[in-house]
């Protein structure tokens, strides 16, 4: 059946009643640009696209695997926020055109579709056998997957990384008769933590918590009741969950823009895209020019009000001023009751431990909360959020 093309809003208004403003991505970037963006007298309309109905908490999504939390808190945009629940194909030339064949005019548009899990297509059975905890329907099969494995399953960690440790001893300490191994593949941690006090206190926590950390090894095969490792190691598996990297969506590349080898859109120091100064970039699916960011909340909220100043800026006929961030420390889960804060780099130093134990739990989870305060806030008082840049 062919779809019915619609056109709706118009071209610049800027000289009338103001621009219109699309924001593509309703996580953490995409809402506190859309909510900022409320406080620019330039802009007459907001509206920001995304496949769900509201924010979901991807900080939060191996509680939500393991039984013990929500990532789904009530709406957090502002007031002045269209919201428009619905896939987008591509970006035109001035338009974001929907999966229904619907054409949204702008004047500025900030893409900020976030990423999602990654699963190999290299890795034979890990696409059919593996389950990915990037989304919330993923958070929420691996919670059914466990439910049916039994009180005596075992679970297969795949990812070192601050995914991997937070679902591996969420996993651990919400099910104790569970047995749950972590193949690490080389790196425990994030950044380089093979050595110092930061990789020891990692170690330290996955031990009391029984979970099996296999360094260095990597996964070569998932079937529907074991892991083949590359060292030819056949596992028992009941439940394989992989958390070994992210990805972007494809609508920058697929939309002709420019992109890195990964299918981030590139743009300047200033988040602008260098073919087109209207469009603007935040949060894990963006390269930033000279600044390499992780993909994490903590880059994505200053990411996000930063495009809505840019915004701003363009609108007023202004310069955009370059984005900054300063990255002080990274908050690691590790159960309910324990955490690791540590000062992380960016170059080969290891990371160092700034708190742990039961002081940065506590740490984690305010921070945690102080995440979705800041955006609530920002709803109410566009303009209102700093950072350290």
């Amino acid at each position: 059946m062919a779809r019915t093309t619609q056109r709706q809003g118009t071209g610049d208004r800027r000289g009338t009643a103001g621009a219109q403003v699309v924001v593509v991505g309703g996580g953490y970037a995409g809402t506190m640009a859309a909510n900022r963006l409320t406080g620019v007298p330039e802009v007459a309309r907001v509206v920001l696209v995304d496949e769900r109905p509201r924010l979901v908490e991807r900080i939060r999504l191996h509680q939500v695997a393991a039984g013990t939390g929500t990532g789904t808190p009530d709406d957090l945009l502002a007031a002045g926020v269209e919201r428009r629940t619905a896939r987008v194909e591509r970006v035109d030339d001035g338009h974001v055109v929907l999966a229904d064949g619907t054409h949204l005019a702008y004047d500025r548009l900030v893409l900020a579709v976030g990423s999602r899990a990654g699963v190999p297509q290299d890795v034979p059975g890990a696409r059919d056998h593996a389950l990915p905890i990037g989304v919330l329907e993923d958070a929420h099969r691996l919670r059914d997957a466990l439910a049916g494995a039994g009180p005596e399953a075992v679970v297969t960690v795949v990812g070192g990384g601050l995914t991997g440790i937070e679902a591996a001893t969420e996993l651990a300490e919400a099910h104790p008769g569970v047995r749950v191994r972590l193949v690490a593949g080389g790196v425990l941690g994030p950044g380089p933590a093979k050595v110092g006090r930061g990789r020891r206190a990692l170690d330290t926590a996955l031990s009391r918590l029984g979970v099996e950390v296999l360094d260095g090894a990597r996964v070569a095969e998932v079937t529907a009741g074991e892991v083949v490792l590359a060292d030819g190691r056949r596992l028992r598996s009941d439940v394989t969950v992989w958390a070994a990297g992210f990805v972007v969506p494809d609508l920058a590349r697929a939309s002709g823009l420019p992109v890195d080898d990964v299918g981030r859109l590139r743009v300047q120091r200033d988040l602008q895209c260098a073919t087109d100064p209207r469009i603007v970039g935040a949060g894990d699916a963006v390269a930033v020019t000279g600044l390499p960011l992780r993909m994490t909340c903590q880059a994505a909220l200053p990411m996000g009000a930063h495009a809505a100043d840019v915004v701003a800026a363009g609108l007023r006929g202004r310069p955009a001023a370059p984005f900054g961030l300063f990255f002080a420390a990274q908050c690691v889960s590790l159960g309910r009751r324990r955490a690791v804060v540590l000062r992380v780099h960016d170059d080969a130093t290891p990371p160092r431990v700034l708190m742990r134990g039961w002081a940065a739990a506590v740490m984690k989870e305010l921070v945690c909360r102080v995440t979705v305060r800041v955006l609530r806030t920002e709803a109410r008082h566009p303009g209102r959020f700093r950072w350290l840049g």
